[in-house]
C-alpha cells in the first residue's frame, strides 16, 4: 500500500525530560479544518458486508450507558477506555495535544493531522502517549513512539477522507508491549453509516483536557463522495484522533474525531468513512 513514514530520534529518557507537567499543561490543540467540503448527494452507502477485526482485553470490559451530553468517563482505567489516551507531540516547534487509541499490541491509531503538517511539509516530533490519562497522569505510565505512518493521499494534499495515521510505540522498561498492559481495540469497516457512535477523547475546553470525555451522537450526513461521515457532537480541539466507538459495541472503532466545520454544519463532527482501505492500512503496518 502507498504510505509515508517517519522514525523517532529520541529516547524515552529524553522525551520524559521534555514533557514536564508544566509543558503538558501548556500544550494546545492543533487546529485543522478542511478548506472545502462537498455534501454527497443521495442516500448513504450500504456496503454488502462489513468487516470486523476484534480487539484484545486482558481483563473484563465495562461499557457506558446512554449519554445525553459530553460526559467524563467514570473509570478510565477499565477496558475498553484504558486503550484510549492523550497524545502529546510537537509540530514546527509548538507543543500540541491530541487523542489516540491502542489498535494493536504495539500500535496506536490517530488522525494524520496529528502526525504530518502538509502546509509546512513537516512531520510531528516528540510523540508521547498516556493511556487512560486522568488529571495529569496515567496509572499505565507514558509510552514513546518509534515510528509513524500516514497515507500518501494525506502526505500530498491533506485530503480529509484520508486523515488517518498509525504509530508504533516502544516497549516499557519491563519489556512489555502497550497492548499487553492495557489491551487493544478492534475495528470495523464497510458498515452502513446511518448509526450512532461514541466519540471519545480529550477536548481542551472540558476540564482543560485533563479527563477522558465521551460524547454519543447519531449519523448526520456524508461528504466528499461518501468518503467522510458526520455525526451529532460537540467535542472540540484536543479530541482530534480519538476513536468513534460503535454504540452497542464499544470495543470496535468505526471512525476518528477529525474535524468540525461549525459555520457550515453546526453541532456536527466528522470522520473519514471507515471503508476497506482503513483495515488494509492497519493490517499492512500491524499484521
Amino acid at each position: 500500500m502507498s504510505h509515508r513514514s517517519e522514525e523517532s530520534e529520541k529516547t524515552h529518557e529524553q522525551l520524559a525530560e521534555y514533557w514536564t507537567p508544566e509543558r503538558r499543561n501548556a500544550a494546545r490543540e492543533k487546529p485543522y479544518e478542511p478548506a472545502r467540503t462537498e455534501p454527497s448527494p443521495g442516500p448513504p452507502p450500504r456496503p454488502a458486508q462489513s468487516r470486523d477485526v476484534p480487539g484484545s482485553a486482558p481483563a473484563p470490559s465495562a461499557g457506558l450507558g446512554a449519554l445525553g451530553a459530553p460526559t467524563p468517563v467514570p473509570r478510565p482505567e477499565d477496558y475498553p477506555w484504558r486503550t484510549i489516551g492523550k497524545l502529546f507531540f510537537t509540530s514546527n516547534g509548538i507543543d500540541y495535544v491530541g487523542s489516540a487509541c491502542v489498535i494493536a499490541r504495539d500500535g496506536l491509531l490517530t488522525v494524520a493531522h496529528n502526525l504530518y503538517d502538509v502546509r509546512s511539509r513537516s512531520w510531528s516530533k516528540d510523540l508521547w502517549f498516556y493511556p487512560a490519562y486522568d488529571e495529569g497522569s496515567s496509572v499505565y505510565g507514558a509510552w514513546e513512539w518509534k515510528k509513524a505512518w500516514i497515507k500518501e493521499e494525506w502526505y500530498q494534499t491533506d485530503q480529509e477522507a484520508f486523515d488517518v495515521g498509525l504509530i508504533r510505540v516502544d516497549r516499557n522498561s519491563a519489556g512489555q508491549s502497550l497492548g499487553d498492559v492495557v489491551g487493544w481495540l478492534g475495528y470495523t469497516v464497510d458498515r452502513p453509516p446511518d448509526r450512532a457512535w461514541i466519540d471519545v477523547g480529550y477536548p481542551s475546553d472540558i476540564d482543560r483536557g485533563r479527563r477522558m470525555i465521551a460524547d454519543e451522537g447519531s449519523y448526520t450526513r456524508m461528504l466528499d463522495r461518501n468518503q467522510v461521515v458526520g455525526k451529532r457532537g460537540s467535542m472540540t480541539g484536543g479530541a482530534s484522533g480519538g476513536p468513534w466507538l460503535l454504540y452497542g459495541d464499544q470495543t470496535l472503532v468505526n471512525g476518528l474525531h477529525s474535524f468540525r466545520k461549525e459555520r457550515d454544519y453546526p453541532g456536527e463532527v466528522f470522520s473519514p468513512y471507515f471503508s476497506t482501505w482503513v483495515a488494509d492500512f492497519i493490517r499492512d503496518i500491524f499484521p
